[in-house]
C-alpha cells in the first residue's frame, strides 16, 4: 500500500511543478503589465484592448502564450508560428501591419505550418494597433505601441495588394539597420564624438580618447526591433585601436540587459563581432580588455542581421 501510495504522489510532482511554473508566469506577466500601466498609460490601454481581441480570436492559432497551438496528435507541431521574441511581431510596423492586413503564406523560419495566417483588413486601424501592441509587449516581448495612424499609413501604401505577403517579399519593409541617422548613442568615454561612428567617413572617428581599459562601453538604439547577426567595428585606419576583449549584450528596454550574447577577442583583419540571431532594439559592446597607450576607437559602426546580411 506505502509503495502505491509513493508511486500516485510521484504522478502528481510533474503535475503540480507545470502548475507552478505557469502560476509564477502568470505573476510575472501581471507585473509586467503594472509596470507598463505605470510608466505608459496609453500603452497600457492599448495593451489590454488587444488582449480582449486576441483571446476571442487569433488564440486558437498562435495559443494563449502565443507559442502557437499544439495540433493534436501530431507531438512537436504548432498550427502557427511562435509570436514569442518573433523579430517580424518586433520588427517595423511596415512589415507586421502588412502580415495582419493582407495575410502570410509559405515557410517562416524555414518551417510550414497547418493553420493559416488571414487577411485581418476588415478591421479597422484602431482594432489592428491594438491586438500588434498587445502582441509586442506580452510574453517577455517589449516593443513600442503601434497607432491606429501607422496601420493607416500601411493600409494606404498597401491599398494595391490583393493576397497575402511571402517573408522574402516582406524584406523589402525590414527594420533599416542601415538608416544609421535614426539611431542613438551614448558611450562611457567620447560622448562629442559618437557621431562619427555613424557619419559614413572612414577618415573620421568616434575614439574614447584615453587608452583602453575594462568596463569602456559603447551603445546603440534603434528606431525599432530589429534581428541582428553581427556588429561591425571599423578600425582599419587606427592600427591597433580595435578592442582588446568585449562583451555583447541585448537589451528590450535598455535597462535590463542580462548576461552576454557575444564574448570574444577584437581582430583587426576582422571587424565583425558575430552574435547569435537576436531581435532587439539596444546593444551594448563592452570593452573589457587592456591596451597601454591604445585607445578604442571606431571608424564607421554597421550592423547585420535579416534582409541585410554580414559578408562571409
Amino acid at each position: 500500500m506505502g509503495r502505491e501510495l509513493a508511486a500516485r504522489a510521484a504522478e502528481w510532482v510533474p503535475i503540480l511543478e507545470e502548475e507552478a511554473r505557469r502560476e509564477e508566469a502568470e505573476r510575472a506577466e501581471a507585473e509586467r503589465r503594472a509596470a507598463i500601466a505605470k510608466a505608459n498609460a496609453e500603452l497600457a490601454a492599448a495593451v489590454e484592448r488587444g488582449a480582449r481581441i486576441y483571446q476571442s480570436l487569433c488564440f486558437s492559432c498562435h495559443g494563449t502564450k502565443g507559442e502557437g497551438m499544439p495540433v493534436p496528435g501530431v507531438e512537436s507541431m504548432r498550427l502557427a508560428p511562435t509570436l514569442v521574441g518573433s523579430p517580424r511581431v518586433l520588427g517595423a510596423p511596415a512589415r507586421v501591419g502588412r502580415i495582419v492586413l493582407q495575410g502570410l503564406m509559405g515557410s517562416v523560419d524555414g518551417k510550414t505550418y497547418p493553420g493559416v495566417m488571414a487577411p485581418m483588413a476588415a478591421n479597422d486601424d484602431a482594432w489592428i494597433a491594438d491586438v500588434l501592441t498587445f502582441v509586442r509587449n506580452s510574453w517577455g516581448n517589449t516593443a513600442p505601441l503601434v497607432t491606429a495612424a501607422q496601420i493607416a499609413a500601411v493600409r494606404a501604401e498597401a491599398s494595391g495588394r490583393s493576397g497575402p505577403w511571402t517573408l522574402e517579399e516582406l524584406r523589402a519593409f525590414d527594420p533599416p539597420l542601415l538608416a544609421r541617422r535614426e539611431w542613438k548613442l551614448t558611450a562611457s568615454h567620447g560622448a562629442g564624438d559618437l557621431h562619427h561612428a555613424v557619419d559614413g567617413d572612414a577618415g573620421t572617428r568616434w575614439t574614447t580618447g584615453t587608452p583602453q581599459q575594462p568596463g569602456m562601453w559603447l551603445c546603440l538604439e534603434l528606431p525599432e526591433a530589429a534581428e541582428v547577426t553581427a556588429i561591425e567595428l571599423d578600425t582599419e585606419q587606427s592600427g591597433g585601436d580595435f578592442p582588446e576583449h568585449y562583451e555583447v549584450y541585448a537589451s528590450a528596454d535598455g535597462v535590463a540587459w542580462g548576461a552576454p550574447i557575444a564574448t570574444g577577442e577584437g581582430k583587426k583583419k576582422d571587424p565583425l563581432l558575430r552574435v547569435p540571431a537576436t531581435t532587439t532594439r539596444f546593444l551594448k559592446v563592452v570593452q573589457t580588455g587592456k591596451k597601454d597607450g591604445l585607445w578604442w576607437s571606431i571608424h564607421e559602426l554597421r550592423l547585420y542581421g535579416e534582409g541585410n546580411p554580414a559578408p562571409k
